[in-house]
């Protein structure tokens, strides 16, 4: 009973919260007075009053059963390119959060995040589970979100379209319109991967390119979701054959602003998607990772050179301003990364080696860190989950 208290009291502190659950029992068919079953979810607004408690430390496991490590919201199941299935996902969730709420903390004593490519079916399934076994999960906090591919359009600063990826934290996957803009575009993304495959064989007809044996090697692929399928497509057929003519073939959707069919999902949908909806909100994943200095437009570069300026930073300056006019309330900053520069930038950062201001990786990362505290953006972070095991990348 006190825990069911404790979660009504929770809702009080979070009304939006409290109309998110409600709104997601509805769709459950989870009967009136019993929103106590979905205890273990974590709306937006109580994520985003808890994320500034929190700080690099609670998002980053160093030891066995370590006490600090409190947040990952970046983990991917068998629904797009990761290895979890749900319920396992819940069930590790679950026994981290045990063993924390032994230890205190103001903080949660754990939270996840569903983060699937372009995917929310993931969710949905958590929700179910959640809403069966409440009280299994009474130690852990689930965030429910997807990680959307995104372009970014604007001629006068690339030479071609500026893919990226934004995390979208506390959706509704009952959302009709969030489902069918998601199913669209990956219905989309198959249409163009077959026309790439048709390019590919009538232009070497002395070889078999084959979609089966491309997945084999590229899960995202075979499911169409997430960006840079292109390329994935290109490493397959670069196994079978190399020449100039390759790259250009596989990426001739992608290279083009007038793509006809057009394989991108825009960051002008996504963020009315986001509006429309009601709930949760947006942030740039690991933006420390985004390659914002490709195919920059040469006249920009040479505007750049003339003024003395970095014409990376000021080109995802640009990008970064025009999505927080857009309502970007997150960047994740808190990532652990797989690379050993940007790892080594991190222990700058936390001061655990000596700064080095010579250094690109360590520039890149304080210059995010700068700008999240500028403009009181939330910091969140993960592992980038992809195996069976929380903190496996």
């Amino acid at each position: 009973m006190d825990r069911i208290k404790e979660f009504y009291n929770r809702l009080y502190l979070y009304p939006n919260d409290a109309h998110y659950i409600q709104t997601l029992c509805h769709s459950l068919g989870v009967k009136t007075g019993e929103e106590w079953r979905l205890a273990a979810i974590m709306g937006a607004q109580e994520l985003s009053n808890t994320l500034p408690l929190a700080d690099y430390r609670n998002f980053q496991n160093r030891e066995e059963n370590d006490p600090n490590f409190r947040f990952n919201l970046h983990m991917h199941t068998h629904y797009s390119d990761g290895q979890f299935d749900v319920k396992a996902l819940l069930d590790e969730g679950e026994k981290f959060a045990k063993i924390r709420a032994k230890a205190g903390s103001d903080l949660p004593p754990f939270v996840l995040a569903i983060t699937d490519h372009d995917n929310i079916d993931a969710d949905k399934e958590a929700l179910k589970i959640i809403a069966q076994h409440p009280r299994k999960y009474r130690h852990l906090r689930v965030v429910l979100g997807a990680e959307i591919s995104a372009v970014w359009k604007d001629k006068t600063l690339h030479e071609i379209p500026f893919e990226y990826e934004l995390i979208y934290y506390g959706l509704n996957p009952f959302d009709e319109n969030l489902e069918s803009y998601l199913k669209q575009n990956q219905q989309q993304r198959q249409k163009i991967a077959g026309l790439i495959f048709e390019s590919l064989n009538k232009t070497y007809p002395h070889l078999s390119f084959s979609p089966q044996e491309a997945y084999e090697k590229e899960p995202l692929l075979e499911k169409n979701l997430g960006l840079g399928f292109a390329g994935r497509i290109y490493r397959y057929a670069a196994t079978k054959v190399q020449d100039e003519k390759l790259y250009a073939l596989t990426h001739r959707f992608h290279h083009t602003f007038e793509a006809t069919p057009d394989p991108y999902q825009e960051t002008d949908d996504i963020f009315d998607l986001w509006h429309r909806s009601g709930f949760g909100f947006l942030g740039v994943a690991h933006p420390q990772k985004t390659n914002v200095g490709k195919f920059l437009n040469k006249d920009f570069i040479r505007r750049c050179e003339i003024e003395h300026k970095d014409a990376g930073y000021e080109v995802m300056k640009a990008f970064l301003d025009t999505l927080k006019g857009k309502g970007l309330r997150a960047l994740e900053i808190n990532y652990q990364f797989d690379s050993e520069s940007l790892q080594q930038a991190q222990q700058m950062i936390l001061g655990e080696q000596a700064a080095d201001e010579n250094d690109g990786s360590y520039r890149w990362l304080k210059f995010f860190i700068q700008y999240a505290d500028r403009y009181g953006l939330l910091k969140t972070g993960g592992y980038d989950t992809h195996k069976t095991k929380i903190t496996d990348r």
